[in-house]
């Protein structure tokens, strides 16, 4: 059989295939021979020019000799190479790894396993089982209980249409619900409280929370006793918990002053909750003005010659009666029959909107307060 050769003249690359199961040669070089110059016949080597006998095996000539094409690593890739030279790993040219072609399998992934987020979903909201500290400071012995809450008189108001005369045209029903409301106070089935914060009596607005209560349990107090224990009910939070996230009260007085001992405060909406024939009517007052004298200049102990007022528009009360069940009306003729009555018992005396209709009722309460504890929050 004969030699056969491959020869790319522009690159300069040889590639001599050999007899007698010799492996194929790779060779950069401007030129190529084929017969050994520095050593007996056989197959050529490039550039063998300082000896031995032209043999793969036992060639113990250059240092390029034998050598394959990018074959840069340090080793005696083939048998009887002893010179060193730049011989690569006899595997494959392209393969990086340090270990032949067929079992390099390539660098194993040694990361974390990724299995994602638990999804737990979310924790049941239980309600709130503490709340934060009431009171100035956080100290709870500056919480107000309302003592008083009655209708005032005709007489007994505030100027709320700026015409200086006193407005309470709701004093109308005073003579119908007005000692309901006053007896629910009493009886502790309405108990509000006022939650201050940054108390000071030098005319520095401050704001307090009205919150609605329960005598605490095992509590023997009875209106109007001061220093009362109540826990406070989660629904006087915008969202049932005041927490970290929220501990906004869904009503307030956010600029309250006190000028030596006059209370002055404002606030834009205040319900109030009274029985009626054993069902629940909740006035909505609107545009709130509080007044009053306090007691003393270190905490708030008691409020006295107190004074709310404001208006509940016609929209708001005919909604409050038509929330009430009918059995709670029948006594007065039903719900159509009380609403036809308002008009005259008490007619609308306040425009709700600056120069619109007169569509609310002008509204006075005497109020009046003790100090209190407030001991926990309900759920």
């Amino acid at each position: 059989m004969q030699n056969r050769g491959l020869v790319r003249s522009k690159s300069g690359l040889v590639r001599v295939v050999a007899l007698c199961g010799v492996a194929v040669l790779a060779l950069m070089a401007s030129g190529c021979s084929t017969t050994a110059a520095g050593g007996g016949g056989g197959v050529a080597t490039y550039g063998d020019t300082t000896g031995g006998d032209g043999s793969l095996t036992g060639d113990s000539g250059g240092s390029d000799d034998a050598a394959k094409v990018d074959d840069t690593a340090a080793d005696a890739a083939k048998p009887g190479d002893a010179a060193g030279g730049t011989d690569i790993p006899a595997d494959a040219m392209a393969d990086s790894g340090t270990d032949a072609l067929t079992t390099d399998t390539g660098p194993s992934d040694t990361g974390p396993a990724d299995t994602g987020p638990t999804d737990t979903g979310p924790t049941a909201d239980t309600g709130p089982t503490s709340g934060p500290g009431w009171g100035t400071d956080n100290k709870s012995g500056s919480v107000q209980k309302v003592t008083t809450l009655a209708f005032g008189s005709k007489t007994e108001g505030c100027d709320l249409n700026g015409d200086g005369k006193v407005d309470n045209t709701m004093s109308g029903l005073a003579s119908i619900v007005g000692t309901k409301l006053q007896d629910a106070v009493n009886a502790d089935s309405v108990d509000m409280l006022f939650d201050p914060k940054s108390y000071n009596t030098t005319g520095t607005p401050f704001l307090f929370n009205v919150l609605l209560g329960a005598p605490a349990p095992g509590s023997t107090c009875k209106n109007p006793s001061a220093g009362c224990d109540y826990d406070v009910k989660s629904s006087s939070y915008s969202n049932k918990k005041c927490d970290a996230t929220s501990c906004d009260a869904v009503v307030n007085f956010p600029t309250a002053t006190i000028t030596g001992t006059a209370l002055k405060a404002t606030a834009d909406k205040f319900a109030i909750t009274l029985t009626l024939s054993g069902a629940p009517l909740t006035l909505t007052v609107s545009k709130v003005q509080l007044s009053g004298t306090v007691a003393d200049s270190t905490s708030w102990k008691t409020t006295t010659g107190g004074m709310l007022c404001g208006y509940i528009t016609d929209t708001d009360l005919n909604a409050a009666i038509d929330a009430l069940p009918a059995s709670a009306l029948s006594g007065f003729g039903g719900a159509a029959a009380v609403k036809g009555l308002l008009p005259i018992l008490v007619p609308s005396d306040i425009s709700s909107t600056p120069g619109g209709p007169k569509d609310a009722k002008s509204l006075g309460l005497k109020l009046e307060t003790v100090s209190a504890n407030i001991t926990a929050l309900l759920p």
